[in-house]
């Protein structure tokens, strides 16, 4: 019978689909003495994808962490770790959006479908010209 312990691990089950958030409810526990690094804890504004998965409904779904959460991730889940606003927010409206969907769509392997870092990196994103027009125009349509 499982049992919890210290060493919380998430996986894509813990990406809610509707919110776009993590939910450790449900998280799974390693042993103790099973040797995890401080870097795989998603931080605040992390931003966490699944890499890996049987149905293409859950590859690609994507969340941002808007806490340090008490738990680890797991190998099918990757974390990205912009270094500023503006990328953290290029990538989430990148990651987000219906054009990420059709990418991942288009992935479709045998049984298990990987998101490897050389097919990420093949879709393009989208970047604006000039940074602080962007956020700008961000600021303004989510005040409505």
């Amino acid at each position: 019978m499982p049992y919890e312990t210290a060493k919380r691990v998430l996986t894509a089950t813990n990406i809610d689909l509707a919110s776009r958030r993590v939910q450790i409810e449900g998280a799974r526990f390693l042993r103790e003495d099973f040797p995890l690094g401080d870097e795989i804890r998603p931080r605040v504004g992390d931003i966490l994808v699944c890499v890996t998965s049987g149905s293409l409904k859950h590859l690609g779904k994507t969340a941002i962490c808007e806490e340090d959460l008490d738990a680890y991730a797991g190998g099918f889940l990757l974390i990205a770790r912009p270094v500023d606003d503006f990328t953290r927010t290029v990538l989430k409206y990148n990651f987000l959006s219906l054009r990420f969907r059709r990418f991942i769509a288009g992935l479709k392997e045998q049984n298990i479908t990987r998101l490897t870092l050389v097919k990420l990196r093949s879709f393009p994103l989208y970047v604006p010209g000039d940074p602080e027009d962007f956020m700008r125009i961000l600021t303004e349509n989510e005040k409505g």
